[in-house]
C-alpha cells in the first residue's frame, strides 16, 4: 500500500543481470506510464578526483577555466593517467530570489537534454590538467539548464574512477520573466497590465 501517495517497488537485480537501460512500465487503469532506468556495475572508486570551476554558474558561449587533479586514495598522484570530462545538460527551473512570483522558463520548448566530451587529457607529473573552454550555445532552452559533470581518470588496467559535479548552466545573458496570477483569467477586447522584468544569469536586474 502506498503512503502519502507514493508507492515503492522494490526490484532486486542478480550478478549475472545485463547492464544497460532497462525499461519499466507501470499500467493504472486504462493508462500506462514509462520510465527508462540505467543499469549500471558500481565499482568503488581507487582515485580521488577534484574538479574546480571558476564560477558557480557556467555560461553559454563564454570562457570557463577547469582544474582537474587526482590522486590515489593511498596519497601519490595519478600521473600519466588519461581523464575524460563529460557534461550532460538537462532541463532546469528558472528561479530567482525575490521574483518567485515570475516565470523564467518556456513553457512551449522542446528541448532535450544533451552530452558531450568537453574535456580529454593525459595528468602530469603531479595528477593535475588544466584547460579554458568555451561553454556551448544551447539557444533552444527553455530557461537555466542543470550541467552534470562527469570525470572519469582510467587506470592503466582498464578500470576508471569517476567524480561527478553539478552545476547551473545558463544559456542566455538574460532572462525575461512574466508575472502572472495563478488561475487568473483574462478577458479578450481588454487592456491588461503584465508585470515584466529582465535579469541576468546571476538574478540582478538588467537595466536598459
Amino acid at each position: 500500500s502506498g503512503r502519502n501517495g507514493l508507492y515503492v517497488f522494490h526490484v532486486p537485480t542478480a550478478q549475472d543481470d545485463p547492464t544497460g537501460t532497462w525499461q519499466a512500465y507501470f499500467k493504472i487503469g486504462g493508462a500506462v506510464f514509462h520510465k527508462a532506468l540505467p543499469i549500471e556495475t558500481i565499482k568503488a572508486n581507487r582515485l580521488k578526483i577534484t574538479l574546480d570551476t571558476d564560477t558557480d554558474i557556467l555560461e553559454a558561449g563564454k570562457k570557463e577555466h577547469l582544474e582537474l587533479k587526482s590522486s590515489w586514495l593511498t596519497g601519490p598522484p595519478a600521473a600519466g593517467l588519461k581523464a575524460v570530462v563529460e557534461m550532460k545538460l538537462t532541463k532546469g527551473r528558472t528561479a530567482f530570489k525575490g521574483y518567485e512570483d515570475y516565470c523564467f522558463d518556456n513553457p512551449v520548448s522542446d528541448y532535450s537534454s544533451s552530452s558531450k566530451t568537453i574535456f580529454e587529457t593525459v595528468l602530469d607529473d603531479e595528477g593535475k590538467a588544466v584547460s579554458d573552454l568555451i561553454m556551448p550555445r544551447c539557444e533552444d532552452a527553455p530557461g537555466m539548464l542543470n550541467a552534470r559533470i562527469t570525470t572519469r581518470v582510467m587506470e592503466k588496467g582498464g578500470d576508471a574512477s569517476v567524480n561527478t559535479l553539478m552545476k547551473s548552466f545558463a544559456p542566455f545573458p538574460s532572462f525575461v520573466g512574466v508575472k502572472l496570477n495563478s488561475g487568473e483569467t483574462l478577458d479578450t477586447d481588454m487592456d491588461h497590465e503584465i508585470p515584466v522584468i529582465v535579469l541576468d544569469a546571476e538574478g540582478k536586474v538588467v537595466v536598459g
